[in-house]
């Protein structure tokens, strides 16, 4: 029972006879920009680099992690983001508003699982806003990125808190990193701050 546990707590699953494993992170990850153009989001947990979200042109990317791809496409005005994987199936991250103060936006994935996301502006603290993601049936968030608007000299512009409940999303951890930091992104490159 004990390693069974074990297991679930590293991101494994059991399907049918199967054990499939979930890569996923617990605790603070970075996120790191390079380039201007073309700009480089990678995501960084204790010190080792596990994905990264790169732009081929303003409106197409792409989310890559360890034997795991998904395609990015943000649509006009940037109020959907759509995530397709190899199979073609769309998960997406959806907001009524770009609008900075209080929004919520919600996440549908391909396999009609549904996240929520609650957009707030922090008082005090390195970050000024923070999206903090939860599902229907949780109490606590699963994760909360926190973020700013304004160009800075860093190459950090997020830091993400994966909370330990996070484990029982694993097999949906790559789809909410990618269409989160894509919406944040997209935030930050057309923001007039």
């Amino acid at each position: 029972m004990e390693a069974a546990k074990e297991r679930t707590d590293l991101g494994f699953f059991v399907v049918g006879a199967e054990i499939v494993e979930n890569e996923w992170h617990k605790g603070e990850i970075l996120v790191e920009k390079k380039g201007l153009t073309r700009p480089k989001y990678s995501f960084w947990h204790d010190n080792k680099e596990f994905a990264t979200l790169c732009w081929y042109r303003s409106r197409l990317g792409g989310y890559d992690a360890k034997d795991f791809h998904l395609d990015l496409e943000i649509t006009s005005m940037g109020r959907v983001i759509t995530a397709k994987d190899k199979m073609s199936n769309l998960s997406s991250i959806k907001s009524k508003s770009l609008s900075q103060s209080n929004t919520k936006l919600s996440i549908q994935l391909s396999n009609g699982d549904n996240f929520t996301i609650k957009q707030n502006t922090l008082k005090a603290g390195k970050y000024k806003y923070s999206l903090a993601v939860t599902k229907t049936h949780y109490i606590h968030h699963l994760a909360k990125f926190q973020f700013n608007l304004q160009k800075t000299n860093s190459h950090t512009i997020a830091c993400i808190d994966v909370e330990p409940i996070m484990r029982w999303e694993a097999e949906h951890f790559h789809h909410l990193m990618a269409l989160v930091m894509g919406r944040i992104a997209f935030l930050q490159e057309h923001s007039k701050a």
